[in-house]
């Protein structure tokens, strides 16, 4: 299977425990990657992939599972004093996600549709560094809502209000030739997505 890097340590770990004790028997191999994994699921060199959804058509012999809608809030380093979201945005610098990337992209639109002015990007594709960054108090930054554990205490999380626009996690298999071991990793995926937390910020 293949997946993005932030559904690592949470849903995929936990689905793959429960899977594992379903299956003792059977191997599994993950792999983390934000490039070309709707590819290697089409060239049958993944069994299945845990990711954003790809933009414009999938090819015919790819289907999507829906899993998750997560919707993207604005964090700040705690003691910056900010009122809301519009307001944070323009004291520090951005981490952002590469406008290569899905997230990225999604960012530059809900820029240019509220008529943000970002004086500064700093650009990062890891999760967990832009959240460490910004508890440090290097910047913001437009992250899909994430459970902050350790860095709590740190940060402060602005919803984005009737602005707010949503990461699609999902699941690509192949529609002919999956396995019963993949269709049953799916289910346990479907699962343990109900488990996810709910967002909850100013």
């Amino acid at each position: 299977m293949g997946t993005i890097a932030s559904l690592h340590s949470g849903l995929l770990a936990r689905t793959m425990l429960a899977f594992h004790r379903g299956f003792p028997g059977v191997t599994l191999r993950s792999t983390r990657g934000e490039d070309d994994l709707l590819g290697q699921v089409e060239r049958e060199e993944l069994d299945l992939a845990v990711v954003i959804r790809p933009p414009g058509e999938l090819p015919e012999n790819v289907s999507w599972h829906p899993l998750l809608s997560k919707p993207f809030v604005l964090i700040a380093p705690a003691g910056l004093g900010a009122r809301d979201w519009r307001d944070a945005i323009t004291k520090l610098p951005l981490l952002r996600y590469d406008r290569s990337t899905v997230s990225g992209r999604q960012i530059d639109l809900f820029l240019e549709r509220t008529g943000t002015v970002i004086a500064e990007n700093v650009w990062i594709n890891f999760l967990d560094t832009m959240i460490s960054l910004v508890g440090e108090g290097m910047g913001v930054a437009l992250i899909p809502h994430y459970e902050l554990a350790d860095t709590s205490t740190q940060i402060a999380i602005f919803g984005l209000g009737d602005e707010t626009f949503h990461r699609q996690i999902g699941v690509l298999t192949r529609r002919i030739g999956s396995s019963r071991e993949a269709e049953a990793f799916v289910a346990l995926l479907h699962e343990e997505a109900k488990k996810e937390p709910v967002a909850h910020h100013r």
